[in-house]
């Protein structure tokens, strides 16, 4: 098989011009294949300064300076003009860069680098890091380190990444991959489409503007995506979300986890463990998973989706869907809410008393406030005087679709084998005019024992 290598030096002083390099490869069966190339070499206009395997500290010159640290840990200072910081491949070197003024330049070799930097930011940036082919890497040490990206233009660096410190990251203005590994890292994106991974360690994670993608990995993480439409998942532990605008995709995994889609059309799960979820504005999809979730959908028209576990479900303002899953789950229903409609699952009719589903009303509406009428398969329950209903479906048709009990928030109860009663008497009405919220007086006399029995 053909092998890789790397071939690395410096020209003699005074060398600019061209330099042509044949490369030659054969066989054991005496064939041969060879190949011609021609360097260009440019003329140095400051200072060659190099150091070797040993700890450097290293400058330059006001001129445009060719800088290369050898090996070990070194302090390299540019000084003035547009100098290059060219990285040898093979060298095991740890570099602190101050390009100083001019437009300096970080160069990796033609293979697979890693480019290890610490204490980059403010005064010690350097304009452009440059890759060049091959799989490249831009580190930090194994103690807390510091990288600021955000004057600096990369090329051709496919990853950066902190190792066994509580790193902070600030990505570049392109699309970065950055990783903090091991520690309590903090980790921020630039303007374009980034990957952030925590790695171990309680992250911190921000992706800024673009589509960003990000893994809060093993521990509690928290994660905010930005204006794009973003990706984001906690892992293990227990996690903080916040999609920010745009409409995004958020998953809790393990761990008992806050997520907040914010500003648009969501998509939210929240997996195992006992989550807290809001949608925040905009038209999202609310999945509970597995555990005892508090689901709130926020503004706008959402789909809900309690799943397994004990959940309390409020859909919030709009016209919502919910559906609340096995468990013995609590939905809320308020002051304009518009209309929702509730398919209940996991009632006690069809799991013999293993589970009871509520509906409890906000405050300020009171029990002879509520109005019950049956619409086909379903039954509407209705805040007198509003637009606000909540819709049980297929009530009339399956078992499992029966709440238990309805409460108001004075602690009334109305329990399911009541309902038919209270139908039954209001259907000899129609209901108050819109605007009218309390029952005429005529209405309350001829449902006032209705209502007694009914509610307890």
């Amino acid at each position: 098989d053909a092998e890789r290598l790397l071939l690395s030096g410096i020209p003699d002083s005074g060398s600019a011009g061209s330099l042509s390099v044949r490369l030659i490869a054969t066989t054991g069966a005496a064939e041969s294949a060879s190949d011609l190339f021609t360097i260009a070499i440019n003329s140095i206009e400051g200072k060659l300064v190099a150091g070797d395997a040993s700890d450097d500290r290293l400058r330059g010159s006001d001129r445009a300076d060719v800088i290369i640290g050898g090996g070990g840990t070194n302090i390299l200072k540019g000084r003035g003009g547009d100098d290059w910081f060219p990285i040898i491949g093979g060298l095991d070197e740890v570099n602190t860069f101050n390009g100083g003024d001019g437009v300096d330049r970080i160069q990796g070799s033609g293979g697979d680098d890693l480019i290890q930097v610490i204490h980059f930011k403010g005064n010690n940036r350097v304009e452009i890091i440059d890759g060049g082919e091959g799989f490249d890497t831009l580190s930090g040490d194994e103690n807390a380190n510091t990288i600021d990206l955000r004057d600096t233009q990369l090329l051709g660096i496919e990853r950066i990444q902190g190792l066994a410190g509580n790193d902070t990251i600030f990505g570049s203005a392109g699309e970065d991959q950055i990783r903090g590994n091991n520690g309590a890292d903090r980790l921020q994106g630039g303007g374009a489409d980034d990957r952030l991974f925590g790695g171990a360690g309680n992250d911190w994670l921000s992706g800024g503007a673009g589509d960003d993608l990000m893994r809060g990995g093993r521990d509690m993480d928290t994660l905010k995506g930005g204006g794009g439409s973003d990706d984001l998942s906690g892992g293990t532990g227990n996690d903080q979300l916040n999609g920010g605008g745009g409409d995004d995709l958020l998953t809790g995994d393990a761990g008992d986890d806050q997520i907040s889609g914010n500003s648009g059309n969501d998509i939210v799960y929240g997996s195992g463990g006992a989550d807290t979820i809001d949608g925040g504005s905009g038209r999202d999809k609310l999945y509970g998973g597995s555990g005892n979730d508090a689901i709130d959908g926020g503004r706008g028209r959402d789909t809900i989706y309690g799943g397994a576990g004990d959940d309390t479900i409020d859909g919030g303002e709009g016209n919502d869907s919910i559906y609340t899953g096995d468990g013995s789950d609590v939905v809320l229903f308020g002051r304009d809410y518009g209309h929702d409609r509730v398919v209940l699952g996991g009632g006690k009719e069809d799991e013999l008393g293993r589970f009871v589903d509520r509906v409890i009303f906000g405050a300020g509406i009171s029990a002879d406030q509520l109005w019950f009428e049956a619409h086909n398969s379903d039954l509407d329950i209705t805040i007198i005087g509003s637009e606000d209903k909540l819709s049980i479906v297929d009530w009339y048709a399956n078992s499992a679709g029966k709440a238990d009990a309805f409460v108001t928030a004075e602690g009334s109860v109305l329990a399911w084998h009541n309902v038919e009663q209270l139908v039954s008497a209001m259907a000899r009405f129609a209901p108050p005019a819109m605007g009218e919220t309390q029952l005429p007086e005529e209405m309350r006399s001829e449902l006032e024992q209705a209502l007694a029995v009914g509610w307890q």
